[in-house]
C-alpha cells in the first residue's frame, strides 16, 4: 500500500474506481437517497456532526419517533443508529426474562441469540420448512406453534424472521393469532421488511399483522444510510417502560445526527413516492425474471417454486434468486466472477444459489447489464446434468447447555477435526445471511464438522468466530 495513504482511503478509492453496479443492500445504491438530504449531507455532513442529539429528545426526536410510528401503524417508535441487531436484542430484553423461554426458529440471525445470551433466556427452536431444491429455510408452521405452546408453561414470547433473507413470509396474522390466544408476545425480525407497508403487491407488514415489536432496517430496503434502523411497537402484551429501558441500555449517547436524519427523510420520501417506486422495482425484478428463465443452466424461482404451505405463505418479489439449475459452478463462483468480471456485485450466495436485490434505487440499465453478464457467463460454460454441488442441509444441533452458560464458561481453543462430541463456545455462521451453524451451548457432532468443511471449500465466508478460516473452534473447558 503506498505509504501517503491510510487503508480506508486507498480501500474507498479503489472501490469507488470500480464503480459497481449494485444488487445488494444497502438499498439505496447511492442514487436512490431522497434529494433534500442528499444535498444536505454533500455540503454539510461534518456539520451535522457536531449536533448533540441528546438535547433533542422533547423536540425534533419526538417528531421523528411519532411520523415514523404513524408511517408503519405502530403506536410508538424507538430509532436504532446501531442497525437493526439493537432493536433485536432490545425485543428480547423487553420481553424475556431470567430462566424464560422464547421460540425462535433456526434460521435467525446472530443478534437474536445475543439478545437471548443477555437476558439469561432460553430458545426454543422450532423446525423450519426446508426448500431442498434451492437450500433455504422458511418459517415454522402454526401447527408446529400450537403444539410448542400447548407443551411448555414458560414461553414468554415468539420471535420469528419475516421476511427470511430470501423475501419468503409465513402467515404471519396467523402466528400472531395463535400466540395472543395465549397471551404471549410475537416479536419479528423484519431486517427485510421497511417496504412492505409501502405498496399493496408486497407482503403485509409486521405492524398491520398485530404483531407486538418489529424490528425493521430502513436501511436494507427502506433507502437510509447503513446502520439505520427502527424499533416498532404495539400497546398491549408489552410493557413500553421495559422497551424504553431495553433501547436505554444498548444505544449510545453519542448518536449521529446525520444517521437519523437519514432516517426520517428516507420515511418521507416513502409516504410521498415510495408506491410508484416499489412498483417499478417488482416491475423490474420480474423483467429480469423472465429474461433469466430463457437461459440454459440458471433459472429464477417463482411464487409456484417457493410457496407451499403458511410456512412459506407469500413472497416479496423483490428480492430475486438467480438458482444453479445445470452449470457446473457454485452460486458462490457465480457471485466472484460477477463482481470480478463484469463489477457486478449481489447480496449473497450459497452453493445452488446467488440472490439479487432490486431496491428502489435499481435501474432499467442495472437490470440490462445483469441480464447481459448472466447470458455471457452461459455461453462460456458448459452445462452438466444433474447439478454437480449438492444441496446439504444444515444438522440439528442439541443444545446440552444455556447460550449464556456456555458464553460464560472457561473454554479451550481446538482443531475444528478434534472437537467432536465437545460443547460449542461461539457463534458459527456462514455469511451472509448470518444463520447460525451452531451457537453457543450445542454439541459438536461430525455433520456439523462436515457440514462447515463444506461450507468453506465452497468459498462460505464465516464471521463471529475466533478462527476466520474456522480450521480452530472454542470450546468449554469446564464450567465456572
Amino acid at each position: 500500500m503506498n505509504k501517503e495513504q491510510y487503508p480506508t482511503n486507498a480501500y474507498a478509492k479503489e472501490f469507488i474506481a470500480k464503480d459497481f453496479i449494485h444488487f445488494n443492500t444497502p438499498g439505496h445504491r447511492s442514487t436512490g437517497i431522497e434529494t433534500s438530504f442528499k444535498t444536505l449531507t454533500q455540503q454539510q455532513l461534518f456539520k451535522l456532526d457536531m449536533i448533540d442529539v441528546n438535547v433533542l429528545e422533547t423536540t425534533v426526536l419526538k417528531d421523528v419517533n411519532e411520523q415514523m410510528a404513524s408511517a408503519y401503524k405502530a403506536d410508538r417508535c424507538f430509532v436504532s443508529t446501531q442497525g437493526t441487531s439493537t432493536a433485536v436484542m432490545a425485543m428480547i430484553l423487553a420481553t424475556c426474562t431470567d430462566g424464560g423461554k422464547v421460540i425462535v426458529p433456526r434460521n435467525v440471525h446472530r443478534s437474536v441469540i445475543s439478545g437471548i445470551i443477555l437476558a439469561g433466556a432460553e430458545p426454543l427452536f422450532l423446525d423450519t420448512e426446508f426448500n431442498e431444491a434451492l437450500g433455504i429455510s422458511n418459517h415454522f408452521t402454526g401447527k408446529a406453534l400450537k403444539k410448542a405452546l400447548a407443551e411448555h408453561a414458560t414461553i414468554q414470547a415468539v420471535l420469528l424472521i419475516n421476511p427470511t433473507y430470501f423475501g419468503v413470509c409465513t402467515d404471519l396474522k396467523n402466528i400472531v393469532s395463535i400466540a395472543h390466544h395465549k397471551g404471549i408476545p410475537v416479536i419479528v425480525d423484519e431486517a427485510h421488511g421497511a417496504h412492505l407497508r409501502f405498496n399493496g403487491n408486497l407482503p403485509i407488514s409486521a405492524m398491520e399483522a398485530g404483531a407486538d415489536l418489529a424490528a425493521t432496517s430502513l436501511h436494507k430496503l427502506g433507502g437510509s444510510m447503513n446502520q439505520t434502523s427502527i424499533l416498532l411497537y404495539r400497546q398491549g402484551l408489552v410493557d413500553v417502560n421495559r422497551v424504553q429501558n431495553a433501547m436505554n441500555y444498548l444505544l449510545s449517547t453519542s448518536r449521529p445526527y446525520q444517521m437519523i436524519a437519514s432516517l426520517d427523510s428516507t420515511r418521507y420520501q416513502l409516504e410521498r413516492v415510495g408506491k410508484e417506486r416499489l412498483q417499478l422495482t417488482l416491475t423490474l425484478a420480474n423483467h429480469f425474471r423472465s429474461k433469466v428463465n430463457q437461459l440454459k443452466g440458471l433459472s429464477c424461482p417463482t411464487e409456484n417454486d417457493l410457496l407451499h404451505s403458511d410456512a412459506s405463505f407469500d413472497y416479496d418479489q423483490s428480492k430475486v434468486l438467480i438458482r444453479i439449475d445445470s452449470l457446473p459452478i457454485s452460486g458462490y463462483e457465480l457471485k466472484e466472477k460477477l463482481e470480478v468480471d463484469y463489477s457486478i456485485l449481489l447480496e449473497l450466495a450459497d452453493v445452488r444459489y446467488a440472490l439479487a436485490i432490486f431496491t428502489t434505487g435499481t435501474t432499467p440499465s442495472d437490470v440490462d447489464k445483469l441480464c447481459d453478464a448472466l447470458k455471457d457467463i452461459v455461453s462460456t460454460i458448459e452445462p452438466s446434468s444433474p447439478p454437480t454441488i449438492p444441496v446439504i442441509q444444515p444438522p440439528n444441533p442439541t443444545m446440552v447447555l444455556t447460550p449464556r452458560q456456555a458464553s460464560f464458561a472457561t473454554t479451550k481453543l481446538t482443531n475444528l477435526n478434534e472437537s467432536l462430541g465437545a460443547i460449542n463456545t461461539e457463534f458459527v455462521i456462514s455469511y451472509p445471511p448470518g444463520i447460525p451453524i451452531l451457537i453457543p451451548g450445542e454439541e459438536i457432532t461430525q455433520q456439523h464438522i462436515d457440514y462447515i468443511v463444506t461450507q468453506r471449500d465452497s468459498g462460505a465466508t464465516f464471521v463471529g468466530s475466533h478462527d476466520p478460516r474456522l480450521e480452530n473452534i472454542t470450546i468449554v473447558q469446564k464450567l465456572n
